[in-house]
């Protein structure tokens, strides 16, 4: 601790009742922050007049020594003075602790600042970032907006190209569905002149008949496989196109007889069926009017000359799943 002092300094006074000087001791101490600069000077000044006064008195050769009254009188007030400077001493220690905590707060609060300060940019980077990818993702997601119109459109677009392209394909197969079915039954006919022909007309020349006769059979055979191959891809097509339905097997097979009549009266065919394992199919009426028209149009086709044609259709069931059968009695293949 520095402490400065200055003695003799005085100052007239009244002092009970009195008019003598007063003497006063004066202490310093620096006041100093948290790196031990100095940022002030604590001065103290303390009365020591009644010390003074009875020194001198001590002192003096040619005055009467002073009486134990004043003696005691000056010792209690240089206790006093004691006292206070000792209270001194403590309120300066303690306000140099003050000064040391209120610097100690003053650098806390700087640093504090600064790292409000740092804070705060740090916050507006952030924004600033936030900003930027806000707008980075609103043109990305305009981008993919502006993309799935685009493919929407070329969607739709390819999506009515299947659809046309469906219902051409739907008429084309239906097409050749009923020429090949139109056609079939003119072959027949045709079939059935040629061999009344073929009975009742007479050739000029032998070897001419020998030769021509054995090739319209053979033609019409010809025709009538490309108008069945017709008919079978006609046929196989709508089965992905037709919805299924409940056909009555033995009204269906009645229609298609019906519709191979000359044929029929042709072969003297007798037709029976059997479908009690099953009489109602789940299945597309028209295609499976196809399938037994070109069988039972096969066996009379192919039928022996020399006995009349027997043909028996029936169905059973194989494993839960259902087997249409047309049995005949022709040349076979």
């Amino acid at each position: 601790m520095l402490r400065l002092r200055s003695r003799g300094l005085r100052q007239r006074h009244t002092y009970a009742g009195l008019d003598r000087p007063i003497y006063f001791n004066f202490s310093g101490q620096p006041v100093r922050d948290a790196l031990s600069r100095v940022m002030g000077m604590l001065l103290f000044a303390y009365n020591v007049s009644t010390h003074v006064r009875t020194r001198q008195l001590a002192e003096a050769d040619d005055r009467p020594p002073a009486t134990a009254h004043q003696l005691a009188i000056a010792n209690e007030e240089l206790s006093v003075s004691y006292e206070e400077l000792d209270a001194s001493n403590h309120l300066a220690a303690t306000n140099q602790e003050l000064a040391t905590a209120n610097e100690r707060l003053r650098t806390s609060n700087i640093s504090i600042q600064q790292q409000a300060r740092e804070l705060h940019k740090s916050h507006l980077a952030v924004r600033k970032l936030n900003q930027q990818l806000e707008a980075r993702v609103a043109e990305r997601t305009g981008q993919l907006q502006v993309a799935l119109h685009d493919i929407e459109r070329a969607n739709t677009a390819l999506l009515l190209s299947n659809q046309q392209l469906t219902r051409t394909n739907q008429d084309l197969y239906s097409f050749v569905y009923a020429s090949s079915h139109n056609l079939k039954q003119p072959v027949n006919n045709l079939a059935g002149l040629i061999d009344e022909l073929r009975r009742s007309v007479t050739f000029a020349d032998p070897a001419e008949e020998q030769l021509l006769l054995p090739l319209i059979p053979d033609a019409l055979r010809q025709l009538s496989t490309n108008i069945d191959d017709l008919a079978a891809l006609g046929q196989a097509q709508q089965v992905a196109l037709l919805p299924p339905e409940p056909v009555d097997l033995q009204a269906l097979v009645l229609d298609v007889l019906q519709t191979l009549e000359p044929q029929v009266r042709a072969t003297r065919a007798r037709i029976t069926t059997d479908f009690s394992g099953r009489p109602i199919l789940f299945y597309p009426r028209a295609s499976l009017r196809t399938i037994l028209l070109n069988l039972l149009s096969n066996a009379f086709n192919y039928t022996d000359p020399a006995r009349p044609s027997r043909v028996h259709c029936s169905l059973w069931l194989e494993n839960g799943q259902p087997v249409l059968w047309v049995k005949d009695n022709d040349l076979g293949v």
